[in-house]
């Protein structure tokens, strides 16, 4: 029993070696910032992915409820986030569901909330998903939101997770 399980911490340190390389490789640049007006980026991204949705029959909505805001991000990048929570938003998603992107002010400055109608998500997985490879998809890579986290640490933004009991 000795000799295997010195074998197996071996490849453990080899793997976790090799993933590090890796994540060397792949590491994302800085963000390359200038204006972007929320409202124009959202109403476009919204545009973008409406028919997909639709076709699932879920509704895409963006509710402008502050317009005029903006921000210096990498428009590249924020879209990249925001296609990724999107993506994680359409498989969680009933036909008939909805999902409602808004910009909102509060106390805390300028949030950008993407909210749904779908199932809530159970606090044993919600404290899983920003762990790397963790999935829940078939076919799923577990990378997403830990890209969304490195983009929107990057930026300086702050992000969470809130999940209610109508979802």
């Amino acid at each position: 029993y000795a000799e295997a399980l010195a074998t197996g911490e071996q490849r453990l340190q080899e793997l976790v070696g090799f993933i590090a390389r890796i994540a060397e490789l792949a590491k994302l640049p800085p963000p390359e910032k200038s204006p972007l007006t929320l409202d124009e980026f959202l109403r476009e991204m919204v545009a973008r992915h409406r028919l997909q949705f639709h076709e699932q029959g879920v509704n895409l909505r963006y509710n402008p409820i502050a317009a005029g805001i903006t921000i210096a991000a990498d428009r590249f990048q924020l879209g990249r986030v925001l296609e990724n929570i999107l993506k994680n938003e359409s498989i969680e998603q009933p036909s008939g569901g909805e999902i409602v992107i808004s910009i909102e002010e509060s106390a805390r400055g300028i949030e950008l909330v993407i909210a749904d109608n779908g199932t809530p998500i159970a606090p044993e997985r919600q404290a899983q998903l920003f762990i790397p490879f963790f999935t829940t998809k078939a076919g799923g890579q577990g990378l997403g939101l830990l890209l969304c986290r490195e983009i929107l640490e990057a930026h300086g933004f702050s992000f969470s997770l809130q999940t209610e009991p109508d979802g």
